[in-house]
């Protein structure tokens, strides 16, 4: 099934498919905030390698200050004077410089700065820095952010920020749910809270033991108006997003290699209605439900509303609320539950993913039984 354009596509009710083409989507230009970044590996002036986002030093957040072949000796003193800061929240901090040939003696090493060599300029063309700036990388390689100029203090915000985001602490139970911070940037996550304000809502919906099909759910179980995401242009903006930032972490932390997933939708957990999620399993309903592999929770407007707190009763008590933008996924048959939101209105994004073979089993058996699923969007 191809997609019309967004305005067609918005009011109509979605409808099942085995297949939810978008066509082909060019590789940007350069990575962005949320993208990890390439393996890079640079020359100390000491002689040592260092790869960047890769190697021994990943597992805390860089910072990169990119300058010019000879920086200038105040600034330098400005961000040798910023390193124990950084290093408080651990971050790890560097200068990084161009040099004729590679050449470590043609580059003058300010006292107290670790310096790495750049001759032909491989991060801040990655970044797409034309001049001197600070890069920002979090623990996992992923950019956190790129300003130009002298950007010390912000930069140290953004560790704090992320040095903040835990707690070093003995883990008795936990359930083994990815986060992943930093998938959709705030001007994506409005937009798509605008989408679902004009769209077709399908309230309280799950699929039917029964049926197979959409059918409202009783009361006490799911408060929850959903909009399927139909528009061509956010799919193709969210492909890129969830093929950037998400599957690569899934293929890490669970050695899953992400080919397609369900048509994502937008759902909204109003407090006017004591909107929620009760405990369920996300594959127990159908053939086609059996075949989810992976759920995706990410929130949209996180401090907007009270409550709504993602939990895995089976593995403790622990509650998810990542901050907007940012995802949790889960085995779907993680028994879990959406809790009550208290105040305001929850707005996320929720879908499910799939391997090369179950994307495959879900064709056929669209192929078969049309109503066995929303439409499939292929990760390539």
């Amino acid at each position: 099934m191809s997609l019309a354009d967004d305005k067609s596509t918005q009011k109509q009710p979605a409808k099942a498919a085995d297949r939810f083409d978008i066509g082909p989507v060019s590789k940007p230009a350069k990575v962005a905030c949320g993208d990890t970044l390439e393996a890079i590996e640079l020359e100390s002036t000491q002689g040592n390698k260092v790869h960047i986002a890769n190697g021994s030093w990943i597992g805390m957040p860089f910072v990169l200050w990119i300058a010019d072949a000879a920086p200038d000796p105040v600034v330098a003193g400005l961000f040798a004077q910023r390193q124990p800061d950084f290093e408080a929240v651990g971050a790890n901090p560097w200068l990084v410089v161009r040099a004729r040939n590679g050449s470590a003696a043609a580059v003058p090493s300010p006292i107290g700065l670790r310096t790495l060599l750049d001759p032909n300029r491989r991060v801040a063309r990655a970044v797409g820095l034309t001049g001197p700036g600070v890069v920002v990388l979090d623990a996992d390689g992923r950019i956190v952010s790129v300003r130009p100029g002298a950007a010390f203090g912000a930069a140290l915000e953004d560790c704090t920020r992320i040095f903040e985001r835990t707690a070093p602490q003995q883990v008795r139970a936990a359930a083994p749910a990815l986060i992943v911070h930093d998938v959709l940037e705030p001007d994506l996550c409005r937009k798509l809270m605008d989408y679902w304000q004009a769209g077709n809502k399908l309230v309280d919906q799950v699929t039917s033991t029964t049926h197979g099909t959409a059918v409202r759910a009783d009361y006490g179980q799911k408060r929850r108006a959903d909009v399927h995401i139909t528009s061509r242009a956010l799919n193709i903006e969210l492909r890129a997003r969830i093929n950037r930032r998400i599957a690569p972490q899934l293929l890490k932390a669970f050695h899953f290699e992400l080919q397609s997933w369900q048509l994502l939708r937008v759902g909204c957990y109003d407090s006017a209605v004591q909107g929620r999620f009760l405990r369920h399993r996300d594959t127990t309903a159908t053939p086609a439900t059996k075949l989810r592999q992976f759920a995706l929770t990410i929130n949209l407007n996180t401090h907007e509303y009270e409550g709504g707190e993602l939990w895995f009763p089976e593995f403790g008590r622990q509650l998810y609320k990542p901050d907007a933008g940012g995802a949790v996924v889960f085995s779907a048959e993680l028994l879990h539950e959406a809790l009550p939101v208290t105040s305001g209105r929850r707005f996320g994004i929720f879908g499910f993913f799939f391997d090369k073979t179950n994307a495959a089993r879900r064709r056929a058996l669209a192929s078969r039984v049309p109503d066995a699923g929303d439409g499939q969007v292929e990760s390539g």
